[in-house]
């Protein structure tokens, strides 16, 4: 293969015959290894990843042990980095090439079938197939045809590769608002505020909800949330709440208040209680960020009748989570699940992060190096982190 061209005109430097990645393994290990780095074929182009997020389905248990049944895998599906070769014949779309510092999805659709002319992108029977070979956490990458040229797309010339890396999971977030058919205007409760909850609050603001509530155990998240797109802080779990005591406002004049904790089946009254009182009735949308029947029955207590509530989370297959279906039918509550997101959440996502409404850096929280990266999985699981981010 020719060296390729960069766009000031400069050849880059052959490719190395071998590169690390990060595999990660049915017991949830992780280890550096070395690989062959790949060469890409017709329509596809290879990018060295510069850094890579891991997300929060790269710790549960059953996905892990799904995707490793043939052993050990490259992990990671968060990448960054840069165009380094094309494949023979490839014609990239406009505004990439060679030297392009770009975000790549790990899946993209055919735009052609019928769940791409619906604009259900996760559904195509393409969009299911690997479009970033081996994976995220990997120092050289192979991307698609199909991921080339519909879902990669080119970062500003000021973005941190921390833009890039966030891409994709604002995305989902902007895809799970898209799917609830969101209103600006809206009432909006976010259930955990781990790192995808203040990622939907943080859109929700961005999309014009005039109310903000966020329901979390930690302190330290609701905290954070208060700093950044919170007008509500409730408060479940049973410490203190940091520098600011339960009832009182937190600067910006945020209402930090405590709801029933204990027993576990007081929450969802306890919460929705909280709302009534300060809304008058329950959220026109509920964001329930975290999987399992516990969130999503406080959030179906927790919204208005004729409210939405987002499960954004999976449970484990075979563990369905049961609903009060009386409830549920006679105060008509939607329930919408959502998965992933398409083209054009990313294209809104990017667009929301270059903006400066998706705070990146502030949102990892934590760095570090390939050969750390055993570390960083084990930090992902750390209350003070958000985002923690591997720098290939």
């Amino acid at each position: 293969m020719p060296e390729p061209a960069r766009p000031d005109g400069s050849v880059s430097p052959p490719l190395p015959e071998r590169m690390r990645v990060a595999r990660l393994d049915a017991g949830g290990r992780v280890e550096v290894a070395w690989m062959p780095v790949p060469r890409p074929g017709p329509g596809e182009a290879l990018v060295r990843v510069r850094a890579c997020g891991i997300c929060s389905s790269d710790l549960l248990d059953w996905y892990v042990a799904e995707k490793a049944r043939q052993g050990p895998f490259v992990f990671g599906h968060e990448p960054a980095g840069e165009i380094v070769a094309l494949g023979p014949g490839t014609t990239p779309p406009p505004g990439l090439r060679v030297g392009s510092r770009v975000f790549v999805h790990h899946h993209a659709p055919c735009m052609g079938c019928a769940a791409c002319r619906r604009g259900d992108y996760v559904h195509c029977p393409v969009w299911r197939r690997a479009g970033l070979i081996p994976g995220g956490m990997a120092e050289y990458a192979v991307v698609a045809p199909q991921v080339l040229q519909h879902d990669t797309l080119p970062l500003p010339d000021d973005a941190g590769w921390e833009v890039g890396v966030l891409v994709e999971p604002v995305a989902c977030a902007v895809h799970a608002l898209r799917r609830a058919a969101f209103r600006p205007g809206s009432r909006v409760l976010v259930i955990g505020a781990g790192f995808m909850g203040q990622v939907l609050g943080l859109v929700a603001r961005a999309w014009g909800a005039v109310e903000r509530a966020v329901v979390d155990r930690l302190p330290g998240r609701l905290a954070w949330a208060a700093r950044r797109w919170a007008t509500l802080v409730i408060d479940v779990g049973d410490g203190e709440a940091g520098s600011s005591a339960p009832g009182t406002a937190l600067p910006g004049t945020v209402p930090w208040l405590r709801a029933p904790a204990h027993p576990a089946a007081a929450e969802p009254a306890g919460v929705a209680r909280v709302l009534q009182e300060r809304w008058g009735e329950g959220a026109d949308l509920v964001l329930v960020s975290p999987a399992g029947e516990e969130p999503l029955r406080l959030g179906i207590a927790a919204a208005r009748p004729g409210g939405t509530v987002v499960m954004f989370a999976p449970t484990a297959p075979g563990r369905d989570p049961a609903i009060p279906g009386h409830d549920v039918f006679f105060r008509e509550i939607r329930l919408v699940p959502t998965y992933s997101a398409g083209p054009d959440d990313t294209r809104d996502a990017l667009a929301l992060l270059a903006a400066g409404l998706i705070p990146a850096a502030e949102l990892v929280t934590h760095r570090y190096p390939l050969e750390q990266v055993a570390t960083a999985y084990r930090r992902v699981k750390d209350p003070d982190a958000l985002k923690v981010v591997v720098e290939l």
